[in-house]
């Protein structure tokens, strides 16, 4: 199939290449490789999550001249995956049949070492509980490997591996679970093997009763467990014709497409808290504020009390100058005149304009503003 280089940007930037390689019969991944070889520049993860939050995006031009933009580019189809299934595959089989033809398209891999940890960790406890000859402790322990756990940690090994060659960090997590830090962002995801209700029946001695348990299937399943806006789960399960090992791309473009989102939806809740403290703090100030000119208020009027208290006080004085009387006479231990003077000290010391207005005014404002 033949496309324009101005032709594939469109198709690219009209929607994420998940649904635009189909088209082509290419996975996401060789197309975004064809893109790049090809100098056509094609949108991330992050920019369909903030498109999808009405958030501002940045559309990255076509680069090169018109002639260039014209420039054919040639897209094969992938060829489809040839199995190791024989004939009789295709004849009704038996649970454990179909079981043992998934696992022959399985290839040996090199384990990833968290892989490895865990194998050897798994195989410590059994041989520990073995040791004991606890019947109960051996139940309790760890089951003996199986076909499908090798699958399980083959594909777990090329999964972590492929999101680290992608440049994410894998680790441990909780439970048994795996996890992937993009980012700065943590993505946790699980492998397990699909299990199923089955009545069984067990024997004690002379009595026997039946009871629910829960069997594996020989199906693997595949989850991502962290929860973002838009998102209550991802998992895919194995059927008899799809194994999960043709949906590793898809898993980890999930996974890094999580990771975006998670930051996506991260820097609008810390945008929304910013806002927020910024809201009360604007709230606490216009409280503050408030209080200061009560405050003001108030010390304005009790200032203009003591004024007009200073003003009768110097009318009497003045009335009490008039007054015919001996100012060196004596009373109660001062002289009239000593008395005068103490009044008008009384007068000066209510108030609060004797300093001029600057003086006045400076009185006002109250302590800590």
């Amino acid at each position: 199939m033949q496309i324009s280089r101005a032709a594939l940007y469109d198709l690219v930037w009209k929607s994420p290449l998940s649904k635009t390689a189909p088209e082509f019969g290419v996975t996401a991944t060789s197309l975004a490789a064809i893109c790049r070889a090809n100098n056509v520049p094609y949108p991330g993860s992050l920019y369909w999550t903030m498109k999808s939050l009405g958030r501002p995006v940045e559309i990255q031009a076509l680069p090169g001249s018109s002639e260039e933009a014209l420039k054919q580019i040639v897209i094969e189809p992938a060829k489809p995956k040839e199995t190791r299934f024989d004939k009789r595959s295709e004849e009704p089989q038996s649970s454990g049949a179909r079981n043992d033809a998934i696992a022959l398209i399985d290839r040996p891999v090199k384990e990833h070492p968290i892989i490895t940890k865990r194998i050897e960790e798994r195989e410590r406890q059994r041989r520990e509980a073995l040791a004991t000859r606890n019947e109960w402790a051996i139940k309790a322990a760890p089951s003996p490997m199986t076909d499908v756990d090798r699958r399980r940690y083959s594909l777990l090994s090329k999964l972590l591996r492929a999101i680290e060659a992608k440049g994410g960090l894998v680790s441990n997590a909780e439970k048994g679970n795996f996890q992937a830090r993009i980012d700065g962002e943590a993505i946790e995801f699980q492998i397990r093997e699909k299990q199923r209700q089955t009545r069984i029946t067990e024997t004690y001695g002379s009595h026997s009763f039946s009871k629910q348990k829960l069997v594996g299937t020989g199906k693997l399943a595949f989850s991502v467990l962290t929860y973002w806006p838009g998102h209550n789960s991802t998992e895919w399960k194995e059927t008899d014709s799809v194994t999960l090992d043709s949906k590793l791309p898809n898993m980890v473009e999930r996974i890094f497409d999580g990771a975006q989102a998670v930051k996506a939806w991260n820097t609008r809740v810390r945008e929304e808290e910013e806002q927020r403290r910024k809201a009360a703090a604007n709230r606490a100030e216009r409280q503050r504020q408030a209080e200061l000119e009560r405050h003001r208020r108030q010390k304005f009027v009790d200032l203009a009390t003591d004024w007009q208290a200073a003003t009768i006080v110097r009318d009497l004085v003045a009335a009490l100058r008039l007054k015919e009387a001996d100012q060196n006479q004596d009373v109660s231990g001062k002289t009239v005149a000593e008395w005068l003077a103490w009044a008008d000290e009384v007068a000066n010391d209510l108030d609060a304009t004797r300093n001029g207005v600057a003086a006045f005014f400076s009185t006002i404002k109250p302590s800590g503003s």
